[in-house]
């Protein structure tokens, strides 16, 4: 399928700006993200105020915009703020473990794309998104996309029981469940190996299990899985 940003001329290249106040984490996603001959970072704030006063002179087409600040949920309001500044730049979220008020108020402060830290490991997730919302689509992480279906369907309440686990992490419990390492489970769900060990150190931490034998015991006993 050819890239709907290219030409038999030219390759349509947009302009990113990252908003995010981890070091570690921005220079990850700025480093991914420069490896894109069609994406170009035009600058990277590790603060609000930083960026906001950056956004008139670097014009970018896609904003990535960490959802917290610290302890607050600050991404929210500089989303607005980004929107009223740049109407047409697009709003990408970028967080760990979302609520879903937060994302509710995202959405009406313009975002438009909806992305998971750990993804940072899987370029080509990233790049789908920015593409995506370039385009003028919307883009919900697979992750999330996923849990608004079955919310839709009504399969599951308003609130995560099981320790908030989401659904893909249920889906990988129950492999683990199996047998299978790391490796067979990415080639089973076609995501990465990297995008695996983020889940199931996300799966231990919730469950507080020692390890993955552990996690499986616990996730039984609660009848997580079965």
């Amino acid at each position: 399928m050819a890239n709907p940003l290219m030409t038999s001329r030219v390759v349509l290249v947009i302009k990113i700006f990252v908003f995010e106040d981890s070091w570690m984490c921005r220079e990850a996603l700025v480093a991914v993200l420069g490896q894109e001959t069609d994406l170009q970072i035009v600058g990277a704030a590790a603060t609000v105020a930083e960026g906001l006063a950056a956004l008139p002179t670097a014009q970018p087409d896609v904003v990535v915009m960490d959802l917290r600040f610290g302890q607050g949920v600050e991404g929210i309001v500089a989303t607005r703020r980004v929107k009223a500044l740049l109407p047409n730049a697009q709003v990408i979220i970028f967080t760990d473990f979302p609520q879903d008020a937060d994302l509710e108020e995202a959405i009406q402060g313009g975002a438009t794309g909806f992305l998971l830290k750990q993804e940072v490991q899987d370029p080509a997730v990233i790049v789908s998104a920015i593409h995506a919302v370039y385009l003028g689509e919307a883009y919900l992480t697979p992750v999330f996309a996923t849990e608004v279906v079955q919310k839709i369907k009504g399969r599951l309440p308003p609130h995560h029981s099981h320790n908030h686990l989401t659904l893909r992490e249920v889906e990988i419990l129950n492999l683990i469940a199996d047998g299978l390492e790391n490796k067979e489970i990415a080639r089973s769900l076609h995501i990465s190996e990297h995008t695996v060990a983020n889940h199931v150190n996300a799966i231990l931490s919730k469950l507080n299990a020692r390890n993955r034998t552990d996690a499986v015991a616990i996730a039984r006993r609660k009848e997580v899985i079965k």
